[in-house]
């Protein structure tokens, strides 16, 4: 189709470089002619220009919607406007995580139009301008040794850093400790009480399995 074939899929831009330092490349296609929010469906086909790259490494992907709407006042007067919006990124490990991706880009993006309605008007949906995927190589922070909390930090007495002699206690540590103290202090009253961590730590209802050593 015609609006397949306007699909543009570049090595990163000039706006996607200056927006997303270290960005591999980015697609794009606009504007539609399907109404209201129907131009969605040219989302998989933006996707598919990550594939080489998403072969390589994962990836975290950013949507930029442009959309063309018209806001309706209470006595149903209308007057043009725009939304524009970057939705939140989202990882990618293979093309397989694809579908359900670009499902939670519409839900947010959903939420988002609902959230902008008010008391005196309401937005509708006549079209979709532009739509820009563009990515870069997703690197996970890992953990390191303990860092001392900036003093413009501590001295606000609003932090907790625990350091431990084992380096991926820290973190688990700190979380379980701020965790518990806002409903009467289980996991503070258990840190005074017990002297194995260990044992401490199995006694907590957090799942730290996804948490990146």
């Amino acid at each position: 189709s015609q609006a397949q074939e306007d699909i543009r899929t570049n090595a990163p831009t000039t706006r996607a470089r200056s927006a997303l330092r270290g960005a591999l490349g980015d697609s794009a296609i606009g504007p539609l002619e399907e109404p209201g929010l129907d131009g969605l469906k040219w989302l998989p086909h933006l996707c598919e220009a990550m594939h080489s790259d998403l072969s390589r490494h994962s990836l975290k992907a950013y949507l930029y919607v442009h959309l063309r709407t018209a806001k309706v006042g209470t006595e149903g007067e209308e007057a043009e406007s725009a939304f524009k919006k970057v939705l939140v990124p989202h990882r990618f490990d293979n093309v397989g995580d694809i579908p359900d991706r670009i499902s939670r880009w519409k839900i947010q993006l959903d939420n988002a139009l609902a959230e902008r309605d008010d008391q005196d008007y309401s937005y509708v949906v006549k079209g979709i301008e532009e739509l820009v995927l563009t990515w870069i190589r997703y690197q996970p922070p890992r953990a390191g040794s303990y860092q001392p909390t900036p003093r413009w930090i501590a001295d606000k007495k609003c932090s907790v850093n625990i350091q431990t002699k084992k380096r991926q206690d820290c973190f688990r540590l700190s979380v379980l400790l701020s965790w518990g103290s806002e409903g009467g202090g289980l996991y503070g009253e258990n840190m005074k009480r017990l002297e194995n961590v260990e044992e401490w730590l199995l006694q907590g209802e957090l799942d730290f399995t996804e948490c990146e050593g």
